[in-house]
């Protein structure tokens, strides 16, 4: 068992290395998204280390580091959300919204910064008595909240992920360059182990704690690395549209910003037989790099006007749109 907990000091310490090089990274390339990141992996790796140090008996050594980092349990769900939302091209929050995120942490940090002062000998009776006092089959509701909001956090990540890949369906015919699996996957792995590992702090199962543990310790880390590969996204801003086909629909259930749009059937049609002419003549569909935005330019109308011709007049998203003409060029060249 010690020698375990020596492999995930190690692995901390070298978590803590790659949070340096993505803040790096970060204020170089200033690509606000690799600073989120880089809190996300360095708190994580503060708190695996802390714990070793705990486990091992090393913090009576260092008795000043006992709950220091406790706090940024509080912190992994929003540097988690913070980084999705500005890889996936969201805005930035401001500063009071920023406040509000990391609140909690914060209080934390204020409730115990008055036992930080202590002197030595007295920090290492305080941390024995913890030790021997508190029963290690009692789940700490600290922790507990803390695990459920950082999960909260997790899931709205995903949520945000799939609402991203339904965007991108109306802005590029390629979706697969843009789509980030590598992350939906990390994601998903990293917020089922964090259920497991609150089961095993309400139950008492080390095999449960261990096991949550080291694969947070592996998609953590995979997160961290993966998203130091990852390049810039330069997406478009994503129109609000409809991304279901409209022909499945009643018009009842047509979206209320096209139901009292200024844009006559007439004039849908008109600009629906421009983007025939335009597919037909120059097979602009064949570019692979094709986006809504580039689409609209070519026919010199906004992306929410070509976005409604094609959900009300053709009734398909964009991407339907595109990838029916593509099916439909390679069968008629067999």
């Amino acid at each position: 068992m010690l020698s375990l907990n020596l492999l995930i000091g190690a692995g901390s310490l070298q978590g803590l290395a790659l949070s340096c090089v993505l803040f790096f990274l970060a204020r170089s390339r200033k690509y606000q998204p690799l600073w989120w990141l880089g809190g996300f992996v360095g708190s994580f790796s503060l708190l695996v280390l802390s714990d070793v140090l705990l486990q091992t008996g090393a913090i009576l050594e260092l008795p000043h580091l006992y709950q220091v980092f406790d706090f940024l349990i509080f912190w992994l769900g929003p540097f988690c959300y913070g980084y999705v939302r500005g890889l996936l091209g969201y805005a930035s929050w401001s500063w009071p919204q920023r406040l509000l995120h990391f609140m909690p942490g914060l209080l934390l940090q204020m409730l115990i910064l008055p036992t930080l002062f202590v002197g030595t000998e007295a920090k290492r009776t305080a941390i024995l008595s913890d030790m021997l006092l508190i029963p290690q089959n009692s789940p700490d509701f600290l922790i507990l909240s803390a695990g459920l909001l950082t999960f909260a956090y997790l899931v709205r990540c995903l949520f945000l992920i799939r609402t991203y890949w339904q965007d991108l369906e109306n802005q590029y015919s390629d979706t697969e360059r843009y789509k980030l699996s590598w992350l939906a996957q990390l994601l998903a792995f990293c917020s089922f182990l964090w259920v497991l590992w609150m089961f095993s702090i309400v139950w008492g199962f080390k095999w449960a704690d261990l096991l949550a543990q080291l694969g947070l310790f592996i998609g953590v880390y995979a997160l961290g690395y993966c998203g130091l590969r990852q390049p810039k996204l330069w997406l478009s801003p994503v129109e609000d549209c409809e991304v279901t086909t409209i022909a499945k629909f009643a018009p009842s259930v047509l979206s209320s910003k096209y139901l009292k749009s200024s844009i006559s059937p007439e004039e849908l049609a008109t600009i629906g037989d421009k983007l025939k002419a335009l597919m037909t003549k120059e097979l602009t569909f064949l570019e692979p790099e094709l986006s809504l935005s580039d689409l609209a330019d070519n026919l010199n109308i906004s992306q929410h006007t070509l976005s409604q011709t094609l959900n009300m007049h053709f009734g398909q998203s964009y991407f339907e749109y595109i990838n029916s003409l593509r099916l439909k060029e390679v069968q008629r060249c067999f």
